[in-house]
Parts: structure tokens; sequence; C-alpha cells
């Protein structure tokens, strides 16, 4: 039988993919056909302990790293492939929101879910050019009958 943990990446995971937005799970950054969506793991963190029954609580904090490559590679700044870019990494922002809103099959043991704000980094992708991209972390709080979760 698979964990909790692992029935929430697989809701989540599942939830967040479209036909044309596959999602990836701890992916290292390859060659972008446009775009990378990669679900890392991230931390678990035991909140609470309980006795009697014995019941654990956790909080899970996944990230999706999203990454868009402009149409042509910057060689000298181009603020229309700039913008389309941006616009094309928003428009992804938005999907992966309305995705994760839409999730109605959570496992049980989950009792509250939400998406924080999109933290916008470079740190991926240091020296590559044309490429702009963000981190949207999830915070899954869930119980278990096993302390790891």
């Amino acid at each position: 039988m698979r964990s909790v943990r692992e029935r929430i990446f697989a809701t989540l995971q599942s939830g967040l993919a479209a036909p044309d937005r596959p999602i990836l799970r701890n992916a290292p950054i390859h060659d972008l056909g446009g775009r990378f969506l990669s679900l890392s793991d991230g931390s678990t963190e035991l909140i609470e302990e309980y006795f009697n029954p014995e019941r654990f609580e956790f909080s899970l904090r996944p990230k999706l790293t999203l990454l868009v490559l402009s149409a042509v590679p910057e060689t000298s700044f181009n603020p229309e492939d700039a913008a389309a870019r941006d616009e094309a990494l928003d428009g992804l922002i938005e999907a992966i929101s309305v995705a994760f809103s839409a999730i109605s099959d959570w496992p049980d043991e989950v009792m509250d879910w939400r998406m924080l704000p999109p933290e916008f980094t470079t740190h991926e992708i240091m020296g590559a050019a044309g490429m702009k991209g963000c981190d949207i972390a999830f915070e899954i709080d869930y119980w278990s009958d096993r302390r790891e979760g």
C-alpha cells in the first residue's frame, strides 16, 4: 500500500497536468521544448502526534518549478520576445492555479491544502539567456497512522 504522502503526490501531479502540460517529478532541468514543469518533493514536517489512537499530523510542502524559454534565444535584449515569454509564464501560472483549485479527489487523510504565491527566481537558471521561471510552493496538511507520513 502506498503511503498517504505518495498518494498526495500522485493526486497533485495528475491534477496539475494537462495534455499540453505534463508535470515531471523531481526532474533535473533538461532540454526544454519551450517550457519545463517539475514537481519537487519539498519538505514534510511532523506537526502533531496523537496517542489514542496513534495518529500523526504532517504538513507537506512540495514545490513546482516552472520555466519558459523565449521563442528565439536572446543574444541581445528584445522587448517583444521578453514580453511574449513573460506572458507565457503568466498564463502558465494562471493555468496551474486554476488546475490546483479544481483538484477534488484528495485522499481522505488530507485536511487542508493551499497554493502559495509564486517566487520568481533565477537561481536554477543562472546564465541561461532567454529563460524565465518561478517556483510555486503548495502546503498540504494531512494525517497518517504511520510516523513516516
